[in-house]
């Protein structure tokens, strides 16, 4: 599967949150789809400045749909996304399998053209 524009753009935008945020964020392992992405976030805990997951989100949003907007007037966030908090490593491995294997499942999506 190659990137849409779009894709790349939020490709670029994934690969800017770690220096963004000071190295406190880390994105070990993500996928960008057609329609929708996967990241795994790891947000170090510091006593100077605490770093919320939604500012993470928000951020990333804002600067792929500025990108976007240059091109596409109507490009448009789902205004919400879903979180899930890792608690031990068998569901570590098992959320890495999947965002690594859903690109090979794009076929099956209701959205696939």
């Amino acid at each position: 599967m190659s990137f849409s524009f779009i894709g790349n753009i939020a490709n670029h935008a994934i690969n800017e949150i770690e220096s963004h945020f000071d190295k406190r964020v880390n994105v070990p392992y993500y996928v960008v789809m057609p329609n929708h992405i996967h990241l795994l976030l790891f947000i170090q805990a510091n006593d100077k400045k605490q770093i919320l997951l939604k500012t993470v989100i928000a951020t990333f949003k804002a600067a792929v749909t500025r990108k976007a907007k240059m091109i596409k007037n109507d490009f448009a966030w789902q205004p919400r996304f879903h979180d899930h908090i890792v608690r031990n490593s068998d569901e570590m491995k098992r959320i890495i399998d999947y965002i690594q294997n859903n690109v090979f499942k794009w076929s099956e999506d209701k959205y696939y053209e």
